[in-house]
């Protein structure tokens, strides 16, 4: 694992830095967070979306052989407690992010003040092979953070779904 920091380059010329990294690295997987920090426009814009996604990342990709995994941050949280984040149509930018990937998933909080978080398979996530507790393909699991203090990992979460006004 290479880890990369980078906080300047956009659109062209972050995509010459992620070819010759993966090049230099002989990379299999790239991750990159968040993608519109990297994009370097408006990314809301389609024209601009598929250009950055079709005619910058697009080529390396194909170049190298190298697989993309992006993290694409929703919008600030409306003041209203809803989150009604439920498809990758629902973020931030033009309909060209959910459209390019070749699939998705949302991590999405399912409450403001526990841990507990709903990850949902998007674009092809019937094809994904992922299972609940009772072994039944799903498309959507209820995760939570550890709840082994100092433990840095997922685990599936078996409480009931809490409301707001449980807390």
């Amino acid at each position: 694992v290479v880890i990369y920091r980078e906080a300047v380059k956009t659109g062209e010329a972050f995509g010459q830095l992620i070819e010759d990294l993966v090049t230099r690295h002989n990379a299999d997987f790239l991750m990159v967070d968040p993608l519109l920090g990297f994009s370097g426009g408006d990314i809301s814009k389609q024209e601009f979306c598929s250009h950055f996604l079709r005619h910058i990342l697009q080529p390396v990709l194909m170049r190298t052989g190298c697989c993309l995994i992006a993290a694409h941050h929703q919008n600030k949280p409306p003041k209203k407690k809803e989150d009604n984040m439920q498809s990758t149509y629902d973020f931030t930018g033009s309909s060209e992010l959910a459209n390019w990937f070749r699939s998705t998933a949302i991590l999405r909080r399912e409450h403001q003040e526990h841990p507990h978080f709903i990850l949902k398979l998007g674009k092809r996530g019937n094809r994904a092979g992922m299972r609940d507790d009772r072994g039944q393909f799903t498309e959507s699991l209820r995760i939570r953070h550890s709840k082994t203090r100092g433990q840095i990992k997922w685990e599936v979460n078996d409480q009931p779904p809490l409301e707001e006004e449980d807390v």
